[in-house]
């Protein structure tokens, strides 16, 4: 399954908002440098999913607030 995301890093609360099946909005408290704001994301959506973090990669917009995330048995 694939999902779509648009991220706004360095918010001051951690959060994520299901807009439709397969797009999401994430806000994300951490700075967009060095990935950590796309490690944080990738963590929020295995917490999200209750999935392990290993089932979720980042397939398109590593350097971009829109994201492509693959998520493995879901």
């Amino acid at each position: 399954m694939y999902i779509k995301v648009s991220v706004i890093p360095n918010a001051k609360n951690a959060s994520i908002i299901k807009i439709d099946a397969t797009s999401y909005k994430a806000k994300v408290n951490a700075v967009a440098v060095n990935g950590k704001a796309n490690n944080r994301l990738i963590e929020m959506f295995a917490e999200y999913f209750k999935i392990n973090k290993s089932k979720l990669k980042i397939i398109k917009g590593f350097n971009n607030r829109n994201k492509l995330i693959s998520v493995e048995n879901l």
